[in-house]
């Protein structure tokens, strides 16, 4: 987990200032664009999870997805199915394919969202209206057990007893994770971080 947070500190932080999702002047239609840049992604690669089997997209499948949580999120802000369907979805490279220790430093990210959540939630719940079952699942996520599930995918990973060489495959996972999620959202999101709308 120490490999993971300074491996991915500088692209983690890059992610966290372009999208700057404490800011007060955040309203909730950018809200609501925010949620459907992760529908995009969360669609993309929690597919690329399950579809790759291993360990990781059973990890994933056990601990319950979170793209649905986006889906009810985004339908509590107004957006009808149809429109829900025709929203775009994050390319995958070919970085991903078949690469089962990239894929847990790919989980590694999710997980970390969840928890992370947990501030973002606190923080805009009030300001935009929004209540955990209407319109902030996603980032409430497990709610009173999101520690205890970052804990536990902490174990499973220290289980693995992951190599030096294989530890940084998984690392590079992981920072290739922030540096697609960044870049995706520069493409949905490209005034953002400056307020505009």
């Amino acid at each position: 987990m120490q490999a993971w947070r300074g491996g991915t500190r500088a692209a983690h932080q890059a992610l966290e200032k372009r999208l700057d999702l404490l800011r007060p002047e955040i309203t909730r239609s950018q809200y609501s664009d925010l949620l459907a840049m992760f529908f995009g992604f969360y669609s993309s690669f929690e597919k690329v999870l399950l579809d790759g089997g291993g360990a990781p997209g059973r990890y994933l499948a056990a601990r319950r997805p979170r793209l649905p949580l986006l889906q009810a999120d985004l339908a509590a802000l107004g957006m009808a199915p149809t429109a829900l369907a025709q929203l775009p979805l994050a390319p995958v490279q070919p970085f991903w394919r078949g690469e089962p220790l990239r894929l847990w430093g790919l989980l590694y990210v999710m997980e970390g969202a969840a928890l992370g959540g947990q501030i973002i939630a606190r923080q805009l719940g009030p300001r935009l209206q929004l209540e955990p079952r209407a319109g902030l699942s996603f980032f409430c996520g497990r709610g009173a057990g999101t520690g205890a599930s970052w804990r536990a995918f902490g174990a499973q990973v220290r289980a693995l007893s992951l190599t030096p060489r294989e530890l940084r495959e998984a690392v590079r996972g992981a920072q290739q994770a922030f540096v697609d999620l960044e870049s995706w959202s520069c493409e949905r999101l490209p005034h953002f971080t400056s307020g505009a709308r």
